[in-house]
């Protein structure tokens, strides 16, 4: 099965990583994540936060494309995962759970990663969010900084929607450009405040801060 490689940034370190789902028939034709409508969408995101391309690293969670460009179909049910041994992934989505042979693209996100050495990685829509933190519900987390917890743990996120959803929902641009600029912001700090989350509206919930010192990408994939 044909693999995509990572847009590795100009330097390393790098400052941010950008990562998604999986690329789709644009990406696999080009060799290039992020290059489809989707990218096109990204690119104009970059340009209004003041990013410069190719000096980020950008990836996806799944090196290869999805079959019908849907996770589901490389999940098992409730019922095939416990018969999974010593399986420990939570569920992608409600019932559907990333069946093992798939597993390997995790680690090597994890070593795209610490090779980048980002200060802060966006995971770009609920996949990707899954990938660092076990959870898929991005609109309720979506600008909100979180520390992750599988893939890199103690790495610094800022999540928001995939590129590919602003298609069907463009009134989302503006929300989505401001994690943007967040994200710009966010990577100059060494040390970083995780905030509770946000609301699908893009509101701040109430709730305590904790500071959390920056770690760079290590290895070790799982706590």
């Amino acid at each position: 099965m044909k693999s995509l490689n990572p847009d590795w940034p100009s330097k390393f370190p790098c400052k941010i990583a950008f990562v998604g789902e999986a690329p789709g028939d644009d990406e696999m034709f080009r060799g290039q994540p992020f290059v489809g409508p989707s990218g096109r969408i990204f690119n104009s995101l970059l340009r209004v936060a003041g990013i410069e391309r190719r000096e980020v690293l950008i990836t996806n969670v799944f090196d290869t494309q999805l079959p019908d460009n849907d996770v589901a179909n490389w999940c098992g049910t409730t019922a095939e995962k416990n018969k999974w041994p010593d399986y420990d992934l939570p569920p992608v989505q409600r019932g559907k759970w990333l069946r093992p042979e798939y597993e390997r693209h995790l680690d090597r996100l994890a070593d795209e990663l610490e090779r980048g050495q980002p200060k802060l990685i966006v995971p770009l829509g609920g996949t990707a969010l899954w990938a660092f933190t076990g959870f898929s519900g991005i609109m309720a987390r979506r600008g909100a900084v979180v520390e992750a917890a599988m893939v890199v743990p103690g790495a610094k996120l800022l999540p928001t929607l995939h590129p590919a959803f602003l298609i069907h929902s463009w009134k989302m641009f503006q929300p989505v450009a401001a994690d943007f600029l967040k994200a710009k912001e966010e990577a100059e700090i060494e040390g970083f405040y995780t905030t509770k989350s946000l609301s699908s509206s893009g509101q701040s919930l109430t709730g305590p801060l904790t500071i959390v010192q920056t770690k760079r990408c290590s290895s070790s994939r799982r706590i």
